[in-house]
């Protein structure tokens, strides 16, 4: 059922653990998100103007359990802009 519904999201879904590093990666959009992020920090896949944002979020988001959102621009041609919200699971 999870699987399915991921299949029909438009967004791409990231898991990462408490320190940030990608657990697993689904959906569209993989400029978004490579899926070779997987094992790595989320912020070493991010455009480096995006990382110190998403750090500050990431420690939040685990510090207090509330939902985070950001916004990042990944450089290209043209340059894209990806909203990200983090999520504490688990709690």
């Amino acid at each position: 059922e999870l699987e399915a519904t991921l299949a029909a999201h438009a967004d791409r879904f990231a898991w990462l653990d408490e320190k940030g590093i990608v657990l697993d990666t689904r959906g569209p959009h993989e400029d978004a998100l490579p899926a070779d992020a997987v094992g790595r920090p989320f912020a070493s896949v991010m455009p480096p103007d995006a990382t110190a944002t998403f750090e500050r979020a990431l420690t939040r988001t685990v510090r207090t359990g509330a939902t985070t959102a950001l916004e990042y621009t990944v450089p290209g041609a043209p340059p894209r802009t990806w909203e990200a919200r983090l999520v504490a699971a688990g709690r």
